[in-house]
């Protein structure tokens, strides 16, 4: 039971519902109807089945994004959600990164998270989903998987399937100048980093399969393909359609973790969507200057950004050919406020999850020292513990605390 009044809006819900419906309406008076856009949401579930996560889905990413009409034009999405995420060990090469154990979410959880969303509260329009019980992956038609309801099904998956797409990696470097081999570095060969990587982009590349597989059965193609990963909270509400060329220009950022979300032309997404063969075939070669930026390092054998820019580069090399594509660089000012929620997973292995609001709620959360800290022993991203604080502080509603709030969107339990 959510309240007393379940009639009663939460106010952190209300904040994001205007919000979202104050920047989906920003393209009513444009005479271009909306895109056909094909949400693809690929990853580990983690956290994706909690109040919060679905909430910003649905208002901050979904609503603005599809516009009014995005309901009816033909807008789908996409799902292939893991139970299990990978364990992250840290590596020689970075000391200072950060390292988690494997985390599993209930799968009957994230079943009904996902069936409720389409079909009693009907506003995730579903095309696919498949949730696999595992880490594992999967890449085949659907059809061959245990079906659950019209269009959620459960597989197992392919524990072995991410080894056939593993780089070359030279033994030699003067191999790599004959493009049979990539020079890896010890980002790749250290650790599970390389299972790691494939393993989250074998499930964009499932989304290429059911994107095709959809175009097929309803003969029309989609116009604008965006990627995201499930544990994504939308801080603010996504650009409209009107606020960018969606015909010719990717949404992408240029900083760590951009590899999170990105928005494409169809005729581009494809490029995208199949990183995982991009790897497999990578031939790259270190540069005899090193790049002066983190944007400028292309290597599609390393980690999860740098691929994603190396297919930047292909798919710009590709629009010099046919017709011209720009990266705009929009995402960022949105991505820069929002983090992925990995308090939930990350935390949890400490025994912190329960306390992740008292935490953030406290009054010496607001001293930057006490984020920073909280940061580096809980793993609570400061930015992820400043807009939880914002988004609950001074929310109480009927005698309900902002704390108790907190915990509710959370999925740490249910308000009296």
């Amino acid at each position: 039971m959510m309240s007393s009044n379940p009639a009663v809006e939460r106010p952190w819900l209300r904040e994001m519902r205007v919000a979202g419906e104050k920047q989906a309406t920003r393209c009513d008076i444009q005479a271009t109807p909306p895109p056909r856009v094909a949400v693809c949401i690929a990853g580990a579930a983690r956290a994706m089945a909690t109040p919060l996560v679905l909430a910003s889905l649905r208002h901050h990413l979904l609503h603005p994004l599809f516009g009014a009409d995005g309901l009816t034009n033909g807008s789908r999405v996409f799902m292939q959600l893991k139970a299990e995420d990978s364990e992250k060990q840290r590596t020689n090469s970075s000391s200072n990164e950060k390292s988690f154990s494997s985390y599993r979410e209930n799968v009957t959880k994230v079943w009904h998270a996902i069936h409720d969303a389409a079909w009693q509260e009907g506003w995730l329009p579903l095309e696919e989903a498949v949730i696999i019980t595992g880490k594992n992956s999967v890449v085949i038609d659907r059809a061959v998987a245990k079906e659950v309801s019209d269009q959620i099904a459960l597989v197992t998956g392919d524990a072995a399937l991410w080894k056939s797409y593993r780089a070359t990696v030279c033994a030699d470097p003067e191999d790599a100048a004959g493009g049979k081999c990539c020079q890896a570095d010890g980002h790749t060969t250290e650790t599970n980093n390389e299972q790691r990587l494939l393993l989250n982009h074998l499930g964009l590349k499932w989304c290429a399969g059911a994107i095709l597989r959809s175009e097929a059965r309803r003969g029309q193609q989609y116009d604008v393909v965006m990627y995201q990963r499930p544990d994504l909270v939308w801080w603010k509400p996504m650009h409209p359609h009107c606020a960018w060329n969606w015909r010719t220009e990717l949404l992408s950022c240029d900083f760590p973790a951009c590899d999170m979300a990105w928005v494409a032309p169809r005729h581009y997404a494809m490029t995208l969507l199949n990183q995982a063969e991009i790897h497999r075939d990578c031939t790259w070669q270190k540069p005899q200057k090193r790049p002066n930026s983190f944007l400028g390092r292309h290597d599609c054998c390393s980690s999860s950004e740098y691929l994603l820019f190396h297919a930047r580069s292909n798919v710009s090399s590709d629009a010099k050919r046919g017709s011209p594509m720009r990266t705009n660089r929009r995402m960022s000012d949105i991505l820069r406020h929002g983090h992925t929620f990995s308090v939930l997973r990350r935390t949890v292995y400490k025994g912190e999850r329960d306390s992740v609001c008292e935490r953030v709620m406290a009054k010496q959360y607001e001293n930057s020292h006490q984020a920073r800290k909280h940061q580096l022993y809980y793993a609570l991203e400061a930015v992820t513990g400043t807009m939880l604080r914002t988004l609950f502080r001074n929310s109480s509603v009927e005698g309900i605390s902002d704390l108790a709030l907190c915990r509710e969107a959370m999925g740490l339990g249910k308000v009296p």
